[in-house]
């Protein structure tokens, strides 16, 4: 994934997750789910630093 296309206004970013799920766009488990992959990306930069 292109560092700019992760930084952007998305999903998997908290803002956008919150939104959603207030909207009933999401559910909880849907944000979960993103909230690891957020996790699990932030942690592999971490290490490649």
């Amino acid at each position: 994934m292109k560092e700019e296309n992760f930084n952007s206004e998305t999903i998997y970013q908290d803002e956008g997750r919150e939104q959603r799920l207030a909207d009933d766009e999401i559910s909880s488990e849907e944000d979960g789910f993103m909230a690891g992959y957020n996790d699990s990306y932030e942690e592999e930069r971490s290490e490649e630093e």
